[in-house]
Parts: C-alpha cells; sequence; structure tokens
C-alpha cells in the first residue's frame, strides 16, 4: 500500500512494541469509547494494568510458566 495511502487512513504509525505499549493505546483510543460501555472498558484498564505490573515483577521463566498454566 502507497504511503500517502496509509497515511489517510491513518495507518501511518507501528503497532505497539509491548502489552504495555499497547495498552496506552487503548487509553488513548476514543472509538473503543464509542462501542465499549465506560465502566466496562474503566474494568478492563484496570485489570490489565494490574496485570502489567504483576508480569514486570516476574522473570522471563516466571511468566512463561504462569502462560503455560493459563494456556
Amino acid at each position: 500500500m502507497d504511503e500517502s495511502i496509509r497515511v489517510q487512513y491513518g495507518m501511518d504509525k507501528g503497532m505497539p512494541g509491548t502489552f504495555k505499549e499497547a495498552l496506552d493505546c487503548l487509553k488513548m483510543d476514543f472509538a473503543v469509547k464509542t462501542w465499549m460501555a465506560e465502566d466496562l472498558l474503566k474494568w478492563f484498564i484496570s485489570v490489565k494494568d494490574k496485570e502489567v505490573e504483576e508480569f514486570r515483577k516476574m522473570t522471563d521463566e516466571q511468566r512463561r510458566f504462569r502462560f503455560l498454566d493459563y494456556f
């Protein structure tokens, strides 16, 4: 796709590199507020903020084992 077309459709920014960056983008995304109830969105973000906080405290190995437990 041509660069000018990507810019026209707001596709000129790269994907978030981390879950934290993605969550920060979600907090700034006004479109989400049109299809998700405000209380639900606040709850979801607070849960995911806590998740980021907890995973930040873990080593890579601990995170891998946690994911294995979940999935």
